[in-house]
């Protein structure tokens, strides 16, 4: 199947009048309540923090307008069969007007849809459908990095009324849920996503999704969901919830939809939402130190450098400086890498990346290298622990003073 377009009459039977007047949307409060305890029936999540997330996400999509930005969902699994196309199952019958894509041919195919109005996309099979092997991926995927802020667009080629190809800007802004086994995103992606991750279910602790009896159970939740959004779209507009001081940038950006919806439900999700964030926050942090990120070369570079810096040195001349790098890192600097580094590279880098040059040793001798001052502003940026050197006098001492001090 290429492209499933599914709009919400098509995969959710409005119920008839007297079935609408004994199912009350209630407040946002409790049916926020009952979603969650819908999807922890049928989806098994690492921790229960991940139904919240799932809850708080599909509500929000009802009031994207009002909350500026929408977080991309990454549904992932430790290993197949873990219940991710059930996840999207159930979220394709409580979102806005789901649109469900196996598949995507084309690159302008999302943007011509969302010209007709704002869905939610459901991408199945994430790590083979957006394959980055695939030439028009990289026009899917600016399709889906715009769409997560309001006014995102990109041009699309369309015929005019004389059947002449022209361009014209679609919007790209909506939802998107992505689900597969650790699919191979681009970094600039991964840091708009909010990542649900799901487990196995050997012992049997959630049920059966079986649709033929829990559709309409489930299209019914979907109306008091939409109706509770509704009712509280003013209240999400207006709220400005008070985040964690170090949630900033695009973790900011990401967030705040989520915890606006929080704000308006009250009771618990205030809560929740604030150790969502903190979760979240801690994970790159733990990410960063591991060097598990996928780090462009010119950070990495500035970090290893402070690792295989020699202690106490203050000068350190650029063919030991790249020679200690193969030698520690041989596959990111040294023979085991693609091209391995030069010191005309490693100079390219640091000029280019940090305005860092070369000099001649302070000694006098002809060697050219890098001192330990140099790169100091630039480890404390990047949260890097310098190596420990012993100052050239009190001038030396009050520069590294005043660095680690700001």
């Amino acid at each position: 199947m290429d492209l499933e377009a599914i709009d919400s009459s098509d995969i959710h039977a409005e119920p008839s009048a007297s079935s609408a007047s004994s199912s009350p949307s209630g407040s946002l409060l409790g049916v926020l309540d009952k979603v969650d305890e819908w999807i922890s029936r049928f989806v098994l999540t690492t921790t229960a923090e991940d139904i919240h997330l799932m809850t708080l996400w599909a509500a929000h999509t009802y009031v994207v307008e009002q909350t500026y930005t929408t977080p991309r969902l990454q549904i992932d699994s430790v290993m197949p069969e873990s219940g991710k196309t059930t996840a999207l199952e159930h979220l394709q019958h409580l979102v806005r007007r789901p649109l469900s894509a196996s598949t995507i041919s084309s690159e302008a195919l999302l943007p011509r849809v969302l010209e007709r109005g704002i869905r939610t996309i459901l991408i199945d099979e994430a790590d083979r459908s957006l394959d980055p092997k695939n030439p028009i991926m990289a026009g899917v995927m600016a399709t889906i990095n715009t769409g997560y802020k309001r006014g995102g667009s990109r041009p699309v080629l369309v015929k005019d009324s004389e059947g002449n190809w022209t361009d014209r800007e679609m919007s790209t802004f909506a939802p998107v849920a992505l689900a597969g086994n650790n699919p191979s995103l681009p970094d600039d992606t991964r840091t708009r996503c909010i990542r649900v991750l799901l487990m196995p279910d050997f012992e049997g602790l959630v049920e059966s999704s079986d649709w033929e009896d829990i559709e309409e159970d489930a299209d019914h939740l979907r109306i008091d969901l939409e109706m509770a959004m509704e009712a509280a779209r003013e209240s999400v507009g207006n709220a400005r919830p008070t985040l964690p001081e170090d949630c900033k940038g695009r973790m900011r950006e990401k967030w705040r939809p989520l915890a606006r919806v929080a704000q308006a439900a009250g009771g618990r999700w205030p809560g929740i939402i604030n150790t969502l964030i903190h979760r979240d926050m801690e994970e790159r942090k733990m990410e960063r130190a591991e060097g598990l990120q996928n780090l462009p070369l010119r950070v990495h570079l500035i970090r290893d450098i402070a690792q295989v810096w020699q202690a106490g040195d203050q000068f350190m001349p650029s063919t030991e400086l790249v020679d200690l790098l193969a030698a520690r890192f041989p596959t990111r600097w040294g023979l085991q890498s693609t091209k391995g580094l030069t010191v005309q590279g490693m100079g390219r880098m640091l000029m280019q990346g940090y305005k860092i040059s070369s000099d001649r040793e302070p000694s006098g001798a002809r060697r050219r290298g890098y001192s330990h001052l140099q790169f100091t502003e630039s480890w404390r940026r990047f949260q890097v622990e310098p190596p420990h050197i012993k100052p050239d006098g009190p001038d030396e001492q009050a520069q590294l003073d005043e660095t680690r001090n700001r």
